[in-house]
């Protein structure tokens, strides 16, 4: 498994790849996450994403970003979600800490 596709493959596992309605050929829905992973994963990053938000200045400005292109705010919650995983992922591969700056 490379590296390039192992985050992917975990956002996916936890339920977090995107998944695009569509209805026949001309008639699209809106993309929502697939919700068929591990809801336990979904769960326990909630409230660290609720915190990122708000307290890491890079991920807050990822946020502002999303959510103001976006209808709803839970889409940028989801976002930081998936980068989060994606994050403790790669920490815990390269065996590495968290260093902020």
């Amino acid at each position: 498994m490379s590296s390039l596709t192992a985050p992917s493959n975990l956002s996916s596992y936890a339920g977090y790849d995107v998944v695009q309605r569509e209805s026949g050929t001309s008639i699209k829905g809106k993309t929502k996450i697939s919700k068929k992973g591990n809801r336990y994963i979904r769960n326990a990053l909630y409230f660290p994403a609720m915190v990122a938000c708000r307290y890491n200045p890079v991920l807050k400005e990822n946020y502002l970003r999303i959510i103001q292109k976006k209808t709803s705010k839970m889409i940028g919650q989801v976002a930081i979600q998936r980068k989060l995983l994606a994050l403790m992922y790669t920490l815990w591969k390269n065996d590495t800490e968290f260093i902020e700056n």
